[in-house]
């Protein structure tokens, strides 16, 4: 039966305040960047897609990786899933574009969709359109039918004047926004089949984009440790100053999600006089490289460049599942075998008692509400593999640390969040 699922995007609402992380661990499930991330509608499986070339495909109520395929000789850059529960479209660098049956474990249809990487792909199911961007300054929208992507693009738009990286779009409305490496917006209209607004939104590149459900305003990040909203013709309505490169954006239009290039995870609100973050979480070792939720906003996973995973959860489901404490993960030895390992979690080598106690009452206790600072150099924690073999040459990520709004810092390296606003804020 087909996925019931649709581009429109849900309100989260307030679940996300009560989010967490599992506590003990980041889980190491690729070999490198986890390039993107895609939960299943149901909640029960996450894709993965990363700079390693492998799909895989992990089960979240068994806790493990249930599929492996190595599609393609490049790095895979992007996951969309379709209506059709066996089918994923993949974007590579090798320029192609793939339709991947999971039954059968091959690819259905391979696409040269571009002349250089496709970095970017966003699937609207409510009108079968695929949308890629790509390193080659192009944007295209392909029609998926029954029978496979159109070889030939519906729409292609070539006003970018640099890379493409990141796109969203609404083409029930007809439109789509692409992000580019030297921080300009352009607005496509597929109707009038031509870009209809362009600015520049961010001084480095722009790393995330995302329309609002109401298609009125963009959402924005950028290495300028800068996320901003926008009006869908430029203006600019609010401004988010982390002071760290933000690598990842996710946003249903009065919440959004940022991951930093420090392994920091943020939740904000936008509205009027949100003028602080609900949470932040160090969740990893390396940049947050994407960022799925949930539809229902009850679940939110982070991928990081050091290939591991990170799952959030409604608090009670924390104490109830404590899902990847156990969680054990595939990886290809050099022969070609499959070598099942875990993944502990211990205090940095060296540590005094006193650090080691602070430790263990912070993992104990996560509060609610987090502040809006965020340290200089969170503190990094050492891994040690358990006696079922350990990760080699490969270290999973620190425990996650959150940051309580209670707790002044002393610090004069603290980066402290500001936020700039410019008009009153309307989700509607």
């Amino acid at each position: 039966s087909e996925l019931n699922f649709s581009s429109i995007k849900i309100e989260w609402g307030s679940n996300l305040d009560s989010l967490q992380p599992n506590q003990d661990v980041a889980v190491k499930i690729h070999r490198s960047t986890i390039n993107d991330i895609a939960v299943h509608p149901q909640g029960d499986k996450v894709y993965s897609v990363a700079q390693d070339g492998l799909l895989k495909i992990h089960s979240l109520p068994e806790t493990k990786q249930t599929r492996s395929f190595n599609v393609g000789s490049l790095a895979l850059s992007s996951i969309c899933l379709t209506q059709n529960p066996n089918q994923v479209i993949l974007g590579s660098w090798d320029n192609n574009i793939y339709l991947y049956s999971i039954d059968y474990g091959k690819v259905q249809q391979k696409i040269p969709a571009h002349d250089e990487s496709v970095s970017c792909l966003c699937y609207d199911p409510d009108v079968s359109l695929l949308t890629s961007g790509s390193w080659d300054s192009s944007v295209k929208i392909w029609t998926l039918r029954n029978s496979g992507i159109d070889s030939a693009p519906t729409y292609d738009f070539y006003d970018p004047d640099t890379d493409v990286i990141s796109i969203d779009t609404q083409l029930q409305r007809g439109l789509c926004a692409a992000g580019c490496i030297d921080g300009k917006v352009y607005l496509f209209d597929t109707r009038s089949h031509r870009c209809v607004h362009t600015f520049s939104a961010h001084t480095q590149s722009l790393n995330g984009i995302s329309m609002t459900p109401c298609g009125k305003r963009l959402v924005t990040c950028s290495n300028d440790g800068y996320a901003k909203v926008f009006e869908i013709g430029g203006g600019l309505v609010e401004s988010f100053n982390i002071g760290i490169p933000l690598r990842s954006l996710t946003t249903d239009g009065s919440n959004l999600v940022l991951g930093d290039s420090e392994g920091n995870v943020y939740l904000f609100h936008l509205q009027q006089n949100a003028t602080e973050s609900v949470w932040s979480y160090n969740v990893h070792g390396s940049a947050i490289s994407a960022l799925s939720i949930a539809q229902n906003g009850v679940m939110l996973l982070s991928g990081a460049e050091d290939g591991s995973l990170c799952v959030f959860q409604q608090k009670q489901n924390v104490e109830k599942m404590n899902s990847f404490n156990s969680f054990r993960s595939s990886v290809e030895s050099d022969d070609g075998s499959f070598k099942v390992r875990t993944t502990s979690i211990n205090p940095k080598k060296g540590s005094s008692d006193t650090d080691v106690n602070s430790f263990q009452s912070r993992r104990s206790s996560l509060p609610g509400r987090r502040t809006t600072s965020v340290s200089q150099q969170p503190k990094s924690l050492n891994t040690q593999s358990d006696s079922n073999g350990g990760w080699g040459d490969v270290e999973s990520s620190p425990t996650p640390q959150s940051r309580s709004s209670s707790r002044q810092s002393t610090d004069p390296n603290t980066r402290i969040v500001a936020v700039h606003k410019v008009s009153a804020w309307d989700p509607q």
